[in-house]
């Protein structure tokens, strides 16, 4: 006769406890009953424990993942000080334009040289590195000083500045002398105003003369173009000739 559908067979019922005894179970594994005077104690398996989740264990993890953070920061490291050398001679050939605009080296550097026109503790700090012929500060004990100080002291040394020496003293002052402050005299309403204005100069110019550049590029090219297929189909027929001398 069939089975009826919802019962079930010793056999069955054999694989199923047989399935659950394979089953891990960790209470077991670190737990169990010593039997002494028929009175049933608790039993910690430490040796199996600490085998299972020894200290060396973590430490030889919690090791890797640090140097594995490390080199992670050293490869972004180099990567970001790559990039940023490479950026910064892309954006000095992409702005070579604006440059020449505005009769300058670095237009960007006029503009924030512009700003910081009127800080006076920046100019004393560049006659103090004048004075001194080093940009590395050691005038602090604190190291984060002395990196402070000297991210300072290479900030000014960026700027545009006119620098005069006499006997024992160096005086410093901005470089008034550029295009930048030709449009603060003629706008006078405001620094805002006069950047805006002079930053909207350079880009816009550099962007038409790098167009410029570009359809000049773009006909020159095509121009070679033509000229060497006409050069390939001079040489071919140059060549046959000589073959049917020959």
């Amino acid at each position: 006769m069939d089975q009826p559908h919802g019962d079930i067979t010793l056999a069955q019922l054999y694989r199923v406890l047989e399935r659950a005894s394979r089953q891990p179970q960790p209470l077991r594994t670190y737990l169990g009953l010593q039997w002494i005077l028929f009175i049933p104690l608790p039993l910690i398996k430490i040796r199996q424990f600490w085998h299972d989740y020894s200290l060396r264990e973590y430490l030889v993890t919690f090791t890797a993942l640090v140097l594995t953070a490390l080199q992670r920061a050293f490869r972004v490291m180099v990567f970001i000080m790559g990039a940023s050398f490479y950026l910064h001679r892309v954006l000095e050939r992409f702005f070579m334009f604006g440059n020449e605009l505005t009769f300058s080296r670095n237009f960007f550097k006029e503009v924030i040289t512009f700003i910081l026109r009127d800080n006076r503790a920046l100019f004393e700090r560049l006659e103090n590195v004048k004075v001194k012929g080093d940009v590395v500060s050691t005038e602090s004990d604190s190291t984060l000083t002395n990196f402070v100080s000297t991210i300072l002291n290479l900030l000014v040394m960026n700027l545009n500045y006119i620098c005069i020496s006499v006997p024992g003293k160096t005086k410093c002052s901005a470089d008034d002398h550029s295009l930048i402050y030709k449009f603060h005299e003629v706008i006078g309403h405001g620094d805002t105003i006069t950047i805006t204005v002079y930053l909207l100069y350079a880009l816009i110019g550099n962007l038409i003369c790098l167009n410029i550049l570009y359809l000049y590029s773009v006909s020159m090219l095509g121009s070679l173009k033509k000229y060497g297929q006409y050069s390939k189909k001079l040489l071919v027929l140059v060549w046959g000739s000589f073959k049917q001398l020959i």
